[in-house]
Protein backbone atom coordinates (compact mmCIF):
# COMPACT_ATOMS: atom_id res chain seq x y z
CA UNK A 1 0.00 0.00 0.00
CA UNK A 2 1.52 3.50 -0.74
CA UNK A 3 2.52 5.31 2.52
CA UNK A 4 0.07 8.35 1.99
CA UNK A 5 -2.69 5.50 1.79
CA UNK A 6 -1.42 3.90 4.69
CA UNK A 7 -1.21 7.41 6.63
CA UNK A 8 -4.69 8.07 5.83
CA UNK A 9 -5.95 4.98 7.31
CA UNK A 10 -4.07 5.24 10.27
CA UNK A 11 -5.43 8.58 10.83
CA UNK A 12 -9.17 7.46 10.65
CA UNK A 13 -8.28 5.04 13.20
CA UNK A 14 -6.82 7.78 15.51
CA UNK A 15 -9.80 9.48 14.88
CA UNK A 16 -12.30 7.06 15.91
CA UNK A 17 -10.49 5.86 18.95
CA UNK A 18 -10.23 9.81 20.18
CA UNK A 19 -13.60 9.47 19.37
CA UNK A 20 -14.42 6.85 22.12
CA UNK A 21 -16.21 4.62 19.77
CA UNK A 22 -17.50 1.62 21.70
CA UNK A 23 -16.04 -1.46 19.83
CA UNK A 24 -16.78 -3.92 21.72
CA UNK A 25 -15.14 -7.48 21.72
CA UNK A 26 -14.45 -8.18 18.66
CA UNK A 27 -13.15 -11.37 16.61
CA UNK A 28 -10.66 -10.42 14.28
CA UNK A 29 -10.10 -11.88 10.85
CA UNK A 30 -10.90 -15.58 9.50
CA UNK A 31 -14.86 -15.89 8.86
CA UNK A 32 -16.36 -17.37 5.54
CA UNK A 33 -16.79 -16.19 2.05
CA UNK A 34 -20.64 -14.53 1.94
CA UNK A 35 -23.30 -17.02 0.72
CA UNK A 36 -24.25 -17.18 -2.88
CA UNK A 37 -21.80 -16.71 -5.41
CA UNK A 38 -18.37 -17.85 -5.17
CA UNK A 39 -16.44 -14.18 -5.78
CA UNK A 40 -14.23 -15.31 -8.98
CA UNK A 41 -13.42 -13.44 -12.36
CA UNK A 42 -16.76 -12.46 -14.48
CA UNK A 43 -20.34 -12.44 -13.46
CA UNK A 44 -22.44 -15.04 -11.70
CA UNK A 45 -25.82 -15.20 -12.51
CA UNK A 46 -26.95 -17.87 -9.94
CA UNK A 47 -26.62 -19.19 -6.60
CA UNK A 48 -24.72 -22.23 -6.39
CA UNK A 49 -26.38 -24.91 -4.37
CA UNK A 50 -24.41 -25.09 -1.29
CA UNK A 51 -22.16 -28.32 -0.40
CA UNK A 52 -24.35 -30.65 1.20
CA UNK A 53 -21.40 -32.02 3.63
CA UNK A 54 -21.50 -28.72 5.04
CA UNK A 55 -24.85 -27.33 5.31
CA UNK A 56 -27.02 -27.76 8.37
CA UNK A 57 -29.81 -30.18 8.04
CA UNK A 58 -32.97 -28.62 7.06
CA UNK A 59 -36.66 -29.94 7.26
CA UNK A 60 -38.43 -31.63 5.45
CA UNK A 61 -40.76 -28.19 5.63
CA UNK A 62 -38.23 -25.98 5.15
CA UNK A 63 -38.50 -23.40 1.74
CA UNK A 64 -35.31 -23.73 -0.90
CA UNK A 65 -33.43 -20.20 -1.07
CA UNK A 66 -34.46 -18.20 -3.78
CA UNK A 67 -32.53 -17.66 -6.64
CA UNK A 68 -31.42 -14.25 -7.86
CA UNK A 69 -33.87 -14.25 -10.36
CA UNK A 70 -36.92 -15.26 -7.81
CA UNK A 71 -35.60 -12.35 -5.35
CA UNK A 72 -35.25 -9.70 -8.25
CA UNK A 73 -39.20 -11.03 -9.45
CA UNK A 74 -40.93 -8.17 -7.29
CA UNK A 75 -38.50 -5.52 -8.31
CA UNK A 76 -38.48 -3.29 -12.04
CA UNK A 77 -37.21 -0.21 -11.13
CA UNK A 78 -33.40 -0.48 -8.80
CA UNK A 79 -31.87 2.68 -7.94
CA UNK A 80 -27.99 2.94 -6.59
CA UNK A 81 -26.54 5.35 -4.18
CA UNK A 82 -23.72 6.53 -2.14
CA UNK A 83 -19.85 6.63 -2.31
CA UNK A 84 -16.97 5.11 -4.62
CA UNK A 85 -18.07 1.48 -3.23
CA UNK A 86 -21.77 1.74 -4.81
CA UNK A 87 -20.22 3.47 -8.00
CA UNK A 88 -17.50 0.35 -8.40
CA UNK A 89 -14.15 2.43 -8.02
CA UNK A 90 -11.69 -0.51 -8.00
CA UNK A 91 -13.55 -3.07 -10.62
CA UNK A 92 -12.29 -2.04 -13.39
CA UNK A 93 -12.11 0.91 -16.07
CA UNK A 94 -14.29 3.96 -15.15
CA UNK A 95 -15.87 6.53 -16.60
CA UNK A 96 -17.16 10.22 -15.93
CA UNK A 97 -16.50 12.56 -12.75
CA UNK A 98 -18.16 9.94 -10.42
CA UNK A 99 -16.07 7.22 -11.82
CA UNK A 100 -18.30 4.57 -12.79
CA UNK A 101 -17.56 1.31 -13.24
CA UNK A 102 -19.77 -0.83 -15.03
CA UNK A 103 -18.15 -3.84 -12.62
CA UNK A 104 -19.50 -2.88 -9.51
CA UNK A 105 -21.59 -4.63 -7.21
CA UNK A 106 -24.90 -2.24 -8.68
CA UNK A 107 -24.13 -3.75 -12.21
CA UNK A 108 -23.72 -7.35 -10.99
CA UNK A 109 -27.34 -7.37 -9.37
CA UNK A 110 -28.49 -5.82 -12.93
CA UNK A 111 -26.73 -8.78 -14.18
CA UNK A 112 -28.81 -10.90 -12.36
CA UNK A 113 -31.99 -9.85 -12.91
CA UNK A 114 -32.56 -6.90 -10.96
CA UNK A 115 -33.16 -3.75 -13.77
CA UNK A 116 -31.06 -0.57 -12.82
CA UNK A 117 -32.58 2.35 -13.66
CA UNK A 118 -29.81 4.37 -12.36
CA UNK A 119 -26.69 4.40 -10.48
CA UNK A 120 -26.63 8.21 -9.16
CA UNK A 121 -23.34 7.22 -6.73
CA UNK A 122 -20.30 9.41 -7.00
CA UNK A 123 -16.62 8.50 -6.15
CA UNK A 124 -15.70 10.62 -3.02
CA UNK A 125 -19.41 11.45 -2.02
CA UNK A 126 -20.19 11.49 1.59
CA UNK A 127 -24.11 12.00 3.44
CA UNK A 128 -23.91 15.89 2.58
CA UNK A 129 -23.27 14.95 -1.52
CA UNK A 130 -25.90 12.51 -1.30
CA UNK A 131 -28.61 14.62 0.25
CA UNK A 132 -27.54 17.18 -2.40
CA UNK A 133 -27.45 15.55 -5.55
CA UNK A 134 -28.06 12.04 -5.61
CA UNK A 135 -31.88 11.67 -4.42
CA UNK A 136 -32.93 13.26 -7.33
CA UNK A 137 -32.22 9.31 -8.81
CA UNK A 138 -35.03 8.33 -6.46
CA UNK A 139 -38.98 8.51 -7.97
CA UNK A 140 -42.38 7.17 -6.15
CA UNK A 141 -41.50 4.51 -8.75
CA UNK A 142 -38.28 3.07 -7.53
CA UNK A 143 -38.75 -0.61 -5.54
CA UNK A 144 -35.34 -1.26 -4.45
CA UNK A 145 -32.54 0.84 -3.70
CA UNK A 146 -29.10 0.08 -2.27
CA UNK A 147 -26.43 2.48 -0.81
CA UNK A 148 -23.01 2.46 0.25
CA UNK A 149 -21.53 6.03 2.76
CA UNK A 150 -20.19 7.40 5.38
CA UNK A 151 -16.54 6.36 4.56
CA UNK A 152 -15.61 9.53 3.47
CA UNK A 153 -17.64 12.33 5.87
CA UNK A 154 -14.53 12.31 8.07
CA UNK A 155 -12.72 14.03 5.66
CA UNK A 156 -9.71 11.54 6.27
CA UNK A 157 -8.04 12.90 2.45
CA UNK A 158 -7.78 16.21 3.53
CA UNK A 159 -6.51 15.35 6.69
CA UNK A 160 -3.83 13.36 5.54
CA UNK A 161 -2.62 16.20 2.82
CA UNK A 162 -2.77 18.33 5.67
CA UNK A 163 -0.65 16.03 8.47
CA UNK A 164 1.49 15.16 5.30
CA UNK A 165 4.29 17.26 6.75
CA UNK A 166 4.02 16.74 10.51
CA UNK A 167 1.33 18.08 13.23
CA UNK A 168 1.42 21.79 12.60
CA UNK A 169 -1.47 24.43 13.42
CA UNK A 170 -3.02 23.07 9.82
CA UNK A 171 -3.07 19.30 10.98
CA UNK A 172 -4.37 20.13 14.33
CA UNK A 173 -7.21 22.53 12.97
CA UNK A 174 -8.35 19.45 10.44
CA UNK A 175 -8.12 16.99 13.21
CA UNK A 176 -10.34 18.83 15.35
CA UNK A 177 -12.71 18.96 12.60
CA UNK A 178 -12.59 15.35 11.35
CA UNK A 179 -13.28 14.86 15.28
CA UNK A 180 -15.90 16.89 15.58
CA UNK A 181 -17.80 15.09 12.13
CA UNK A 182 -17.02 11.86 13.91
CA UNK A 183 -19.34 13.24 16.59
CA UNK A 184 -21.94 14.16 13.92
CA UNK A 185 -21.51 10.89 12.07
CA UNK A 186 -25.34 9.09 13.77
CA UNK A 187 -27.40 12.08 13.31
CA UNK A 188 -25.97 12.42 9.57
CA UNK A 189 -26.49 8.66 9.20
CA UNK A 190 -30.17 9.73 10.29
CA UNK A 191 -30.70 12.46 7.71
CA UNK A 192 -29.78 10.59 5.13
CA UNK A 193 -31.44 7.20 5.39
CA UNK A 194 -34.55 9.58 6.56
CA UNK A 195 -34.41 11.63 2.87
CA UNK A 196 -33.74 8.25 0.89
CA UNK A 197 -36.88 7.20 2.63
CA UNK A 198 -38.98 9.66 1.85
CA UNK A 199 -37.64 9.95 -2.10
CA UNK A 200 -38.73 6.58 -2.45
CA UNK A 201 -41.55 5.84 -0.25
CA UNK A 202 -42.24 2.68 -1.82
CA UNK A 203 -38.90 1.14 -1.98
CA UNK A 204 -37.18 -1.72 -0.04
CA UNK A 205 -33.41 -0.09 1.24
CA UNK A 206 -30.55 -2.09 1.87
CA UNK A 207 -27.60 -0.23 3.50
CA UNK A 208 -24.49 -1.87 3.11
CA UNK A 209 -21.53 -1.88 5.42
CA UNK A 210 -17.43 -1.74 5.01
CA UNK A 211 -15.29 -4.60 5.09
CA UNK A 212 -12.55 -5.00 7.41
CA UNK A 213 -9.35 -4.21 4.72
CA UNK A 214 -6.84 -6.65 6.53
CA UNK A 215 -7.12 -10.12 7.94
CA UNK A 216 -5.07 -10.33 11.26
CA UNK A 217 -1.37 -11.18 11.36
CA UNK A 218 -0.24 -14.02 14.19
CA UNK A 219 -0.22 -12.10 17.60
CA UNK A 220 3.27 -11.85 17.62
CA UNK A 221 3.43 -9.76 14.12
CA UNK A 222 4.45 -6.61 14.58
CA UNK A 223 1.81 -5.20 12.27
CA UNK A 224 -0.77 -7.20 14.64
CA UNK A 225 -1.47 -4.27 16.96
CA UNK A 226 -2.25 -1.61 13.93
CA UNK A 227 -4.63 -4.19 11.69
CA UNK A 228 -6.76 -5.24 14.55
CA UNK A 229 -7.55 -1.35 15.04
CA UNK A 230 -7.97 -0.81 11.60
CA UNK A 231 -10.25 -3.24 11.37
CA UNK A 232 -11.44 -2.14 15.10
CA UNK A 233 -12.50 1.00 13.20
CA UNK A 234 -13.64 -0.37 9.97
CA UNK A 235 -15.81 -2.50 12.79
CA UNK A 236 -17.20 0.50 14.78
CA UNK A 237 -18.44 3.08 11.34
CA UNK A 238 -20.63 -0.72 10.76
CA UNK A 239 -21.75 -0.43 14.28
CA UNK A 240 -22.85 3.31 13.21
CA UNK A 241 -24.56 2.48 10.40
CA UNK A 242 -26.46 -0.74 11.78
CA UNK A 243 -27.74 0.98 14.38
CA UNK A 244 -28.71 4.40 12.35
CA UNK A 245 -30.74 1.71 9.68
CA UNK A 246 -32.25 0.07 13.35
CA UNK A 247 -33.91 3.29 14.01
CA UNK A 248 -35.00 3.88 10.76
CA UNK A 249 -36.45 0.21 10.88
CA UNK A 250 -37.80 0.95 14.41
CA UNK A 251 -39.71 4.10 12.53
CA UNK A 252 -41.50 1.94 10.28
CA UNK A 253 -39.52 1.93 7.00
CA UNK A 254 -38.34 -0.87 5.15
CA UNK A 255 -34.76 -0.45 5.41
CA UNK A 256 -32.12 -3.40 6.09
CA UNK A 257 -28.60 -3.39 7.08
CA UNK A 258 -26.05 -5.94 4.90
CA UNK A 259 -22.88 -6.69 6.21
CA UNK A 260 -19.82 -7.54 4.25
CA UNK A 261 -17.45 -9.79 5.16
CA UNK A 262 -14.00 -10.06 3.26
CA UNK A 263 -12.98 -12.98 5.64
CA UNK A 264 -9.59 -14.30 4.44
CA UNK A 265 -9.19 -11.91 1.82
CA UNK A 266 -7.72 -8.50 3.18
CA UNK A 267 -4.90 -6.97 1.61
CA UNK A 268 -1.52 -8.84 1.93
CA UNK A 269 -3.42 -12.19 1.80
CA UNK A 270 -3.29 -14.77 -1.33
CA UNK A 271 -6.34 -13.76 -2.59
CA UNK A 272 -7.48 -10.60 -1.87
CA UNK A 273 -10.97 -8.91 -2.68
CA UNK A 274 -9.16 -5.15 -1.73
CA UNK A 275 -6.55 -3.54 -4.08
CA UNK A 276 -3.42 -2.24 -2.35
CA UNK A 277 -2.39 -0.03 -4.98
CA UNK A 278 -3.13 2.02 -7.94
CA UNK A 279 -6.47 4.04 -8.01
CA UNK A 280 -8.67 1.84 -7.03
CA UNK A 281 -6.61 1.48 -3.46
CA UNK A 282 -8.48 0.17 -0.48
CA UNK A 283 -11.53 -0.56 -2.86
CA UNK A 284 -12.53 -3.74 -3.52
CA UNK A 285 -11.38 -5.71 -6.27
CA UNK A 286 -13.81 -7.27 -9.02
CA UNK A 287 -14.16 -10.45 -6.29
CA UNK A 288 -14.71 -8.25 -3.76
CA UNK A 289 -17.71 -6.29 -5.67
CA UNK A 290 -19.03 -10.04 -6.38
CA UNK A 291 -18.96 -10.35 -2.18
CA UNK A 292 -20.88 -7.02 -2.36
CA UNK A 293 -23.27 -8.08 -4.58
CA UNK A 294 -23.99 -11.42 -2.53
CA UNK A 295 -24.36 -9.51 0.65
CA UNK A 296 -27.03 -7.67 -0.44
CA UNK A 297 -28.32 -10.89 -2.12
CA UNK A 298 -28.06 -12.23 1.42
CA UNK A 299 -30.16 -9.17 2.91
CA UNK A 300 -32.94 -9.91 0.47
CA UNK A 301 -33.20 -13.41 1.05
CA UNK A 302 -33.78 -13.26 4.72
CA UNK A 303 -36.12 -10.47 3.78
CA UNK A 304 -38.03 -12.46 2.06
CA UNK A 305 -37.97 -15.48 4.93
CA UNK A 306 -38.81 -12.65 6.87
CA UNK A 307 -42.12 -11.43 5.17
CA UNK A 308 -42.63 -15.61 4.47
CA UNK A 309 -42.82 -16.27 8.29
CA UNK A 310 -45.07 -13.35 8.94
CA UNK A 311 -47.75 -14.21 6.82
Amino acid sequence: MRPRSVLIVVIVVALVVAGAVAVGVMAFGGGQAPAGRAPGAGRATSVPTPDKTAAPKQTPTAAPTPTPAELAAPFSDYVSIGDSYASGVGAGPTHGKCMLSGNGYPELLEADGFPLTDNGACGGATTRDLLASQLGALTIDTDLVTVTIGGNDLSAIQLGDDCMDGVNHRCERQFTRSLKLLKEMPDRLDETYSAIVAAAPNAHVVVTGYPDLFVLPAADDPAFSTTAVINAATDSLNNMIRDAVGRQRKAGADIAFAPVDFGGHGIGTRDPWINANGRGALHPNSKGYLAYANAVLASLQKSEAAAAAAE
